[in-house]
């Protein structure tokens, strides 16, 4: 067959786009559930009659770039010759290409005659799949089986009949199986609005015309995205961060990149991230990938359609049974939802040290995955509702972040405070911008939020999974970090305030409490001590910054009365402070562990033994803990060998320090509630 030509590709390419748009459409007007409706979080493709994503539209970036393996396994499982007209497979196992299991994943196969040619398929967040937790969100479970119930690829519609027996197994498994019916045909509608478009498609352009677009939009993403890694500098770039979580080392575990760049290859290899642990922050390696494929897609090519084409460019190596690979029964929920983002970020620092002037600080990182169960008295039913509160967006190298919004890896929307009250017993108390989150920078990082709502008239059941409080997110080229999040329970009663451990379940909230989540903000670009006095006066006024941070952060003199920075006194205190301690690398430490050792002398500038710093040099910052020696000169430091590496700094090399938390969040909670 004779390839098409230039102006038909691109008619019937976007046809197909089009067409999975569509699919999302109704999606969005016929689900029940808020995070569907409101949240969009759902995604909506068209694969070749193979099983290759090809044409995808704005959807959730983590689907997109994990349900391709979703559908392959489907098609394996079920075996691709046993598909009939009218079929729809179901699945949401994530060790066969599913995020967590609250992403359902359906997939219709596209017969033309007895040709099959094509599928559609969707993959859609659940309020409710089972487990130990309402929501299906339980930060302190072990293992998988906890998470909910694990759907297999199984045939849900055969010939457009529904299996009632296997339908009602599932909805006997979850809290609200009313939103299920509801969200499930919803998705159904979906499919079959696509299998529709694709028919109409065929009988306007012929069927070989259509089976040859939807393959060319593979091709053009494969040939975009070598073109661009073709462009990019050969070498190797590392990075590393930490979870919230400790390791059987006593260490919190970490997650190790490493960007190789040899020609048109682009490789990035996850071989030195820990093992997994048994916490759900492990990630189905279909959600590192996606995850990497995010972060590529808005530094290389963001005008490339995310598909088997873009896929087939990147390559992987990880290790199975680690947190970037999970072996079954390891728990995953988080994975998906906060991990994913802290691999995006990663990615993100080894391009730092690539095209400074196309990445940003560190995102907040931090879903604050929020789930609440209970009995709503108003419709006489249990209800069960996912929340994600947002965080603030790291700074660019020509403007601040953006406050507030969703990660790059979720892109889903906010669901709003008068929906979350009109069809929930509760009430918000506030829902604000948080003064002080964004890091200080040249460029500030974006603010966190904060929300404070408390259930009216019922007891509910809360579980909280979240992340970035012991670590923040951190800046780039001397930008400062970040503030952590926070989460507190409030007795108004008593008006005793309460620390809530941000990896938990099950918490019972009674109509006297409130809860309140306090997300990070993103990292700073560049020394806060360069930033423009009049955007530091600005940011005052607009209550995004308190007039300590304008001072001690910024270095800037702001009079509140007459409204105006005091040029004088800015430049004197500029002029006398820096935000950051300078060093040599006195020497390079082999042993294992995190730990920085900076001279006993500096416990006088309010850095404590056991302090989260962090050293840098050009770009990236690497972070440790603090240990005193008394033996070291005022301008002499100790690195361990796995941050001089990250850094490419040797013996004798100048470094730079300063401190980004005191101690380990985990001592606030001496008086937890969990």
């Amino acid at each position: 067959m004779k390839d098409l030509d230039p102006i038909t590709k691109e008619i019937v390419g976007n046809a197909l786009i089009s067409a999975s748009r569509e699919m999302g459409s109704v999606m969005a007007r016929t689900s029940v559930s808020s995070i569907l409706n409101e949240g969009k979080d759902f995604s909506c493709a068209i694969f070749d009659a193979t099983g290759q994503l090809s044409a995808t539209a704005e959807f959730v970036m983590v689907h997109l770039g994990a349900m391709g393996a979703s559908v392959k396994s489907a098609l394996k499982e079920i075996g691709i010759e046993n598909f009939e007209p009218g079929d729809i497979a179901i699945l949401n196992d994530p060790y066969k290409g599913g995020s967590h299991l609250p992403d359902v994943t359906m997939v219709r196969p596209v017969f033309e005659g007895s040709e099959l040619i094509a599928f559609v398929g969707n993959r859609a967040h659940y309020p409710d799949v089972g487990g130990m937790a309402p929501g299906s969100f339980a930060g302190d479970s072990t293992e998988i089986f906890q998470e909910g119930i694990i759907i297999p690829p199984l045939i849900l519609y055969k010939k457009d009949e529904l299996d009632e027996k296997l339908f009602n197994l599932i909805l006997n498994n979850v809290r609200s199986p009313r939103r299920w019916k509801g969200d499930s045909a919803a998705q159904v509608a979906s499919l079959r609005l696509g299998e529709k478009r694709i028919h109409e498609y065929v009988s306007k352009w012929g069927r070989n015309t259509v089976v040859k677009a939807i393959q060319s939009l593979i091709q053009q993403s494969y040939d975009l995205m070598k073109s661009r890694i073709r462009n990019l500098p050969d070498g190797e770039y590392k990075f590393f961060d930490y979870m919230d979580d400790f390791g059987p080392d006593g260490n919190l575990v970490k997650f190790y990149l490493t960007t190789k760049i040899h020609g048109d290859r682009l490789i990035f290899d996850f071989g030195e991230t820990d093992m997994q642990i048994e916490r759900p922050i492990n990630c189905p390696l279909a959600v590192t990938q996606a995850s990497v494929y995010a972060a590529i897609k808005g530094l290389l090519a963001p005008e490339a359609i995310v598909n088997a084409g873009f896929f087939k460019a990147v390559e992987f190596i990880t290790k199975e049974g680690s947190l970037v690979n999970a072996a079954f029964p390891a728990p995953v929920c988080g994975g998906n939802t906060n991990s994913s983002q802290r691999l995006l970020d990663l990615v993100l620092a080894c391009f730092a040290q690539i095209l400074p002037d196309k990445v940003i600080g560190a995102e907040y990182a931090c879903n604050s995955d929020c789930t609440l169960g209970g009995y709503d008295k108003r419709f006489n039913e249990n209800y069960v509702i996912y929340t994600m509160p947002v965080g603030g967006i790291g700074a660019r190298a020509t403007k601040d972040g953006v406050d507030a919004l969703i990660n790059y890896v979720g892109n889903v929307s906010n669901q709003p405070v008068e929906v979350f009250e009109h069809v929930l017993p509760f009430r918000y108390l506030s829902y604000r911008l948080r003064q002080d989150s964004g890091g200080p920078g040249k460029f500030r990082g974006g603010l966190g939020e904060e929300i404070e709502f408390m259930p009216i008239d019922h007891i509910c059941t809360m579980s909280i999974f979240a992340e970035r409080v012991q670590v923040p997110p951190w800046g780039i080229f001397k930008g400062c970090s970040a503030s952590p999040a926070q989460y507190m329970i409030t007795d108004k009663s008593k008006g005793k305030k309460t620390y809530v451990e941000y990896k938990t379940s099950r918490i019972k909230l009674t109509e006297n409490e409130s809860f309140t989540i306090s997300t990070p903000g993103g990292g700073g670009y560049g020394n806060p001590l360069e930033r423009a006095p009049k955007k530091v006066l600005n940011d005052y006024y607009d209550e995004k910054i308190s007039l300590i941070e304008a001072e001690e952060k910024y270095g800037v003199m702001i009079d509140p009365i007459l409204k105006k920075v005091d040029e004088q006194k800015t430049k004197e205190l500029r002029k006398n402070k820096n935000s950051y301690n300078e060093a040599i690398v006195f020497d390079i430490s082999n042993s294992a562990g995190y730990q920085i050792v900076i001279p006993s002398e500096m416990d006088k500038s309010n850095i404590h033994d056991g302090d989260l710093i962090e050293i840098f040099s050009d770009s990236i910052h690497i972070r440790g803990w603090v240990k005193f020696s008394d033996l070291l000169l005022s301008n002499q430091i100790i690195i361990p060998r796995i941050m001089a590496n990250t850094l490419k700094i040797e013996k004798g090399g100048q470094i730079y320090y300063r401190q980004v938390q005191k101690g380990l969040a985990r001592n606030l909670f001496s008086d937890r509630r969990d």
